[in-house]
């Protein structure tokens, strides 16, 4: 997937389990430097104050909902987490990526705090819209 992604001008950064996705949240746009409070599973990052062009821009998160270490929905629970509690500047658009198609798997993806779920298999060109549709939805909220 991320291949594909790059060929259609995506820039793509990859996790390979729910804690490297939420350490790569403290070096995106989203993380705010001033957080005073840490999630529990993440070792303390630098309190010293970063400059805005070090920050990676991000978009959307395409999560899968099976991974090693912590999977998705434990992952998308910390991250709507460390948005209540200030560590994260705006909400993060994220996406289930599963095979688990019935309705109340969706419907529980959708309860831990993914914004939408795609189901495999799919097509990259069907997915990219919903992608920005979601990104433009949530900035959207936000004004």
């Amino acid at each position: 997937m991320a291949q594909q992604l790059k060929r259609l001008g995506c820039v793509v950064h990859v996790a390979n389990h729910g804690i490297e996705a939420l350490e790569f949240l403290q070096r995106t746009a989203f993380w705010n430097p001033n957080a005073k409070i840490q999630a529990a599973s993440l070792e303390p990052m630098s309190t010293s104050p970063r400059d805005s062009v070090s920050l990676v821009p991000l978009s959307v998160v395409l999560m899968d909902l099976e991974m090693p270490v912590l999977g998705g929905l434990g992952c998308v629970k910390q991250i709507r987490d460390m948005q209540k509690a200030g560590q994260l500047t705006a909400h993060v658009p994220v996406i289930a990526v599963t095979a688990n198609a019935r309705s109340e798997q969706i419907a529980i993806a959708i309860e831990h705090g993914m914004d939408s779920v795609v189901t495999k298999p799919f097509r990259i060109p069907e997915l990219v819209p919903q992608m920005q549709l979601l990104v433009a939805r949530v900035r959207e909220e936000a004004e």
